[in-house]
């Protein structure tokens, strides 16, 4: 699960970093954080932050200016992992890449477990960082955990204007949005593998080829390879793609749509478009994309209000 991430740019004339490189120093934020959460200490959690700093869920935004405002946050997240017994933190990075401004941006799987059961539960969240002193320091969360467990308090908290979302709606668009974002990072990436950990295949698919599935990793590649093409073509340098709606159909489907908006050095290369996304939930928990629609004129590559 996740927030709408907020658009950041790779440029496509910078030297390539190697993305399971990039997995390791995002991974090596997670680890000393994830610990620290643990142990309820909140000046060693506080140390991996830059202010100002912005916490965000799908209902809206905390930004800490100073300190005090950071510490707090921590502090009533680690309150509240309490009161929800949570006795385990585990991180994972899925993707990471570089953006243009040299942040590091990445999405990773939080695991947690709470006392007197055996069952773990999955959120997506993701995370942009920057240098400091050789470090890399978080400036932004976008978190996908339950509205109980990261809480948005009134004094320091910007809602979504217009949202309203009840709690099965709420996480319907969380779960939704985490997989778009680190599948989209999969494809800005070009790792087909990683893509594939996140599907269900066939994956049937909409697109200007018309209807169409993709049977197994090889076809992934090829159409993940003709993505790219146009991205490198088109220097393309950012996919964002925020949620519209989400609800749950039964207990392990989700159907929800999103607009996809295609950028380079933050101009539109095509118009945006809209997709339909289903997601089906396996016997292991984790939530995979069973099939994505897109709208008629998709990636035509006009330029934007060119029109038919």
């Amino acid at each position: 699960m996740s927030a709408p991430r907020q658009p950041s740019a790779v440029s496509p004339d910078g030297p390539a970093r190697d993305a399971a490189a990039l997995r390791v120093e995002y991974q090596g934020v997670l680890d000393p954080m994830a610990a620290a959460l643990q142990d309820e200490d909140v000046d060693a959690c506080a140390a991996h932050f830059a202010l100002p700093v912005r916490v965000s869920n799908m209902d809206g935004t905390l930004r800490a200016d100073s300190c005090e405002d950071l510490h707090g946050l921590l502090a009533d997240h680690i309150a509240a992992c309490r009161r929800h017994g949570i006795v385990r933190i585990a991180m994972t990075c899925e993707a990471a890449r570089i953006d243009r401004s040299g942040c590091l941006e990445g999405c990773h799987l939080t695991r947690v477990s709470r006392q007197n059961t055996s069952q773990t539960e999955a959120a997506h969240s993701r995370l942009v960082m920057k240098q400091d002193a050789g470090r890399w320091k978080i400036l932004r969360l976008e978190t996908g955990l339950d509205r109980d467990i990261w809480q948005m308090r009134p004094d320091r908290y910007m809602p979504v204007e217009g949202r309203t979302l009840s709690d099965a709606q709420f996480m319907a668009h969380t779960i939704l949005q985490g997989v778009l974002n680190v599948t989209t990072l999969h494809v800005m990436n070009g790792d087909a593998e990683g893509f594939a950990g996140n599907a269900v295949f066939p994956i049937f698919v909409q697109s200007r080829k018309g209807r169409y599935t993709i049977d197994g990793i090889d076809a992934l590649r090829e159409d993940m390879a003709l993505y790219r093409e146009e991205f490198r073509i088109h220097s393309v340098d950012d996919v964002y793609r925020p949620i519209k709606s989400a609800e749950f159909v039964g207990t392990d489907k989700i159907s929800g749509t999103c607009t996809t908006y295609i950028l380079s050095r933050g101009r539109l290369v095509v118009d945006p478009y809209e997709s339909a996304v289903t997601l089906q939930r396996g016997p292991e928990g984790r939530w995979r994309i069973t099939s994505i629609m897109h709208g008629l004129g998709h990636l035509d590559w006009k330029p934007p209000g060119a029109g038919s």
